[in-house]
C-alpha cells in the first residue's frame, strides 16, 4: 500500500480497528503518517476573455485562417528539436525548444483570433442558460395578453380583465 522507497519514514503509527459497530467482514487499518504536502490555495474563478467562435461567420473564419498562416510563418523551431525522438531524453535544451515552440504556436493562434474574431465579454446580465427554451414561450404569451389588455384601454373588470392566460 505504501512504498518504503517513497515514504521510508512516513509511517508514525498504524493499528487495526476492531470495532463492534463495523458489520463488514473487513477491519480498517488506521495509519498516522508524516508526509510533507504542498498546499493549494484556491482562488475564485476569474473571467478570461476567449474567442467567441459560435458568433464567427465564414468570412471571419477565412480571415482567421489567412492570418494564422501568416503568424505561423513567423514561428521558428530549432532543427535539433525536430530530430528529437527520445521521450526519456533529459537534455534541457530539447525540452526548452519544444516548450518555446508550443508557446509560440499558441500565441499565434490567439493573436490571429484577436485580429479577426470577436471575443467574449464579462457582462453581468444578458444570456441566461435555458431561457430561450423555458422562459421565452411564456414571455411571448404574456406580451400577447398584455398588449390585448392595453388595446382594450386597460379594463379593471369585465371579460378582458377576467381572462386567465
Amino acid at each position: 500500500m505504501l512504498s518504503k522507497l517513497f515514504f521510508p519514514s512516513a509511517v508514525i503509527k498504524f493499528e487495526v480497528l476492531h470495532d463492534a459497530c463495523n458489520t463488514s467482514d473487513h477491519d480498517p487499518i488506521l495509519l498516522q503518517l508524516d508526509v510533507a504536502i504542498a498546499r493549494c490555495n484556491c482562488i475564485p474563478q476569474q473571467f478570461r476573455s476567449k474567442p467567441a467562435w459560435h458568433h464567427a461567420n465564414e468570412s471571419q473564419i477565412a480571415d482567421y485562417c489567412n492570418n494564422l498562416r501568416f503568424q505561423f510563418g513567423n514561428v521558428s523551431l530549432s532543427f535539433s528539436a525536430l530530430l528529437w525522438h527520445d521521450v526519456n531524453c533529459s537534455t534541457v535544451g530539447h525540452m526548452t525548444d519544444i516548450n518555446k515552440y508550443v508557446e509560440d504556436m499558441s500565441a499565434s493562434c490567439l493573436s490571429a483570433a484577436s485580429h479577426t474574431v470577436l471575443f467574449t465579454s464579462n457582462r453581468q446580465s444578458g444570456w441566461i442558460p435555458g431561457r430561450s427554451e423555458y422562459v421565452d414561450p411564456f414571455k411571448k404569451k404574456s406580451h400577447f395578453w398584455h398588449n390585448l389588455w392595453v388595446q382594450c384601454s386597460r379594463p379593471r373588470d369585465g371579460v378582458i380583465s377576467d381572462i386567465d392566460a
